[in-house]
């Protein structure tokens, strides 16, 4: 493969996602180096889609290689055999998710099975974790309503069979070794305290619902023209499990996470677990630190 590594000037001075797309990935792709695994998925895909290998971009390696391309689009390729499962699971929701949502969601082409390629076209849009500050210094609310009624309507769709469940809580046991390695023992034992609350917390939860599994703000698109949802990305989580945990992964600062509350219990005659929520908002406060701190990315 000719091209591994992702150069934002290539991508041209007016393409607004491919330089989006660039700015987020920074940490990520400056660190990494494509395995040769990674350019084996490459050659994949330019096979695949009958292209040259020097038009793909090399993103990020972790459960998928990401690559994408100057067209704007997206290709994944699952990195181990034991994730094409999770892999195709992932778009089957997506398929059953769509119909019921009033944002884009990635519409995928799948081509092959060994491995399995999923090309999608980027949705434009910029991180609602990037936009939260801007968001609030112009007193625009509406993608709170937004994110409530498209979390709502997730969560409203019937779960197929196929489905997993969402993998919130964890032992989280290799963040606890990174953290005491590198001395910050204060911060490993909170994440210990808060995975011990969060699994008490989950013991006779309602987990019946069709929950996202990953609703931080690097999946959560805003239209920075309008202020409103642009859409939402990676299901790779998805699956079944509690309301409260899906609207703990926002990670949202308060006013704006009482206000997604407050707006999810009204859409749906329903009232969250608040103490459960709390749980949970802590486990997942918690781990974000610790990844943050052991230069792992958002977590």
């Amino acid at each position: 493969m000719s091209s591994i590594a992702f150069d934002p000037a290539s991508a041209g001075p007016d393409n607004g996602v491919l330089r989006h797309i660039a700015f987020v990935s920074r940490a990520a792709w400056s660190m990494l180096k494509a395995s040769p695994k990674a350019r084996q998925a490459g050659r994949a895909i330019a096979s695949a889609f009958k292209m040259p290998s020097g038009r793909l971009y090399f993103l990020r390696e972790k459960t998928c290689f990401v690559f994408v391309d100057a067209t704007m689009h997206i290709y994944r390729v699952p990195a181990t055999r034991r994730m094409i499962a999770q892999f195709e699971s992932e778009y089957r929701i997506m398929d059953l998710v769509r119909p019921h949502l009033r944002v884009p969601i990635p519409q995928a082409e799948l081509i092959g099975s060994d491995p399995p390629i999923a090309r999608y076209r980027a949705i434009p849009g910029q991180p609602l974790s990037r936009m939260i500050d801007t968001l609030r210094s112009r007193r625009q609310t509406g993608w709170i309503d937004d994110l409530a009624r498209a979390i709502l309507a997730v969560h409203d769709t019937p779960v197929p069979d196929y489905a997993r469940p969402t993998t919130f809580v964890g032992d989280r046991m290799r963040l606890r070794r990174l953290l005491v390695g590198k001395g910050a023992t204060g911060m490993a034992a909170e994440l210990e305290t808060s995975s011990r609350l969060a699994r008490a917390a989950l013991e006779g939860a309602d987990t019946t619902a069709l929950c996202h599994g990953d609703l931080k703000g690097g999946n959560v698109l805003v239209d920075p023209a309008t202020g409103r949802l642009a859409g939402l990305i990676d299901f790779g989580n998805a699956g079944f499990g509690a309301r409260e945990s899906d609207i703990a992964h926002t990670r949202l600062p308060e006013p704006e996470h009482e206000a997604l509350v407050r707006c999810y219990e009204a859409l749906s005659g329903r009232r969250l677990d608040r103490d459960r929520l709390a749980a949970f908002v802590r486990f997942e406060q918690a781990c974000h630190s610790a990844t943050r701190f052991c230069g792992r990315g958002e977590g």
